[in-house]
């Protein structure tokens, strides 16, 4: 069983005071070649969030950048402020 932990970091923020980025769970304990499901909420101007993993005693590993579709970025930037909202994505560990 591969022990993973999940951070969580924010890119592209626009005024990066007052946002806000939380992890669901901060560990996730999946077997390989299984999917494990990854969420955070977060408050703010979020246009993307990118996604690594840790295992123990190793460096960083990016997985993916979660982006806002078929949105337009600006609008939304200022829709979202002081609104919490919920990321979730699906990924398979190899």
């Amino acid at each position: 069983m591969a022990l993973i932990t999940l951070l969580l970091f924010k890119l592209l923020l626009e005024g990066s005071f007052g946002n806000t980025i939380t992890p669901i769970s901060g560990v996730e304990n999946v077997k390989q070649g299984d999917n494990v499901t990854l969420q955070c909420n977060y408050t703010g101007a979020v246009s993307n969030l990118q996604w690594y993993r840790q295992y123990p005693g190793q460096a960083l590993e990016y997985l993916l950048m979660s982006f806002e579709t078929g949105v337009d970025l600006k609008q939304t930037r200022k829709n979202t402020e002081s609104q919490q909202r919920l990321i979730k994505t699906i990924i398979t560990c190899f």
